[in-house]
């Protein structure tokens, strides 16, 4: 997993500064990953890109988040400033989407510190209906049907995989919206409007909505409560 342009490291460098490069290096970056493997086998998920070099960074994973409803920003209490759970998985993806990267995935439960069996079924929920569903993240495990770190773990279980499944059903029309080398669509993209006509799925989260343009029979509105 390529990981550059998170930070600024002091090199010295002979086209420039940190700061001026630092969106390039990225391209440069992802570019020598991506000339290494194979044109009809290649995929990258990376942790950072800029503009100009969407064509060699297909995926981008967000790093680790909280495992909560926090939003990016919020005092947690101790003096720090949270990175963000669930809400900011859904901020980061649909700005991506917007942005040229429309492949994104987060770690189902986020990264830091143990979800709970509420911010796994929900996180797991929104995961559907995105470009990428993975479970992972800090701790023992996020299997949902790990005893050990979840309490209703039959209940869980259920709803992972009946939203797993809904996934995999959706995986070939979300793949058909890549426009490809030529062409990059927004395939998760802000819901600016209510979400009221057949085959819409919107993800709403306190002020956050997420419309995937889908061919389905049903409209679904899930909601998280923090």
């Amino acid at each position: 997993m390529p990981n550059i342009g998170t930070t600024l490291t002091p090199w010295r460098l002979a086209a420039g500064t940190p700061q001026t490069l630092h969106n390039e290096y990225a391209r440069y970056y992802h570019e020598a990953y991506f000339g290494s493997l194979p044109t009809d086998d290649l995929f990258l998920i990376t942790r950072a890109g800029a503009y100009g070099e969407q064509n060699v960074n297909t995926s981008i994973w967000p790093g680790d988040l909280d495992s909560d409803f926090t939003r990016h920003g919020v005092d947690n209490g101790q003096g720090q400033i949270n990175v963000g759970g669930l809400p900011a998985a859904i901020a980061g993806g649909l700005s991506l989407s917007v942005s040229g990267y429309p492949f994104y995935g987060s770690d189902i439960g986020g990264f830091r510190g143990g979800p709970t069996d509420e911010v796994l079924a929900r996180w797991s929920q929104y995961a559907a209906l995105g470009t990428i569903m993975q479970l992972g993240g800090g701790g023992t495990s996020h299997n949902p049907w790990d005893a050990t770190e979840f309490t209703d773990t039959a209940t869980l279980t259920s709803i992972y995989v009946r939203y797993s499944r809904l996934h995999m059903d959706l995986v070939p029309y979300i793949y058909s919206l890549d426009g490809g080398a030529a062409l990059v669509v927004a395939i998760d993209e802000p819901a600016l409007e209510a979400c009221a006509a057949p085959g819409c799925y919107l993800w709403e989260s306190t002020n956050q909505r997420l419309r995937v343009r889908v061919h389905a029979t049903a409209t679904t509105t899930v909601r998280v409560q923090p």
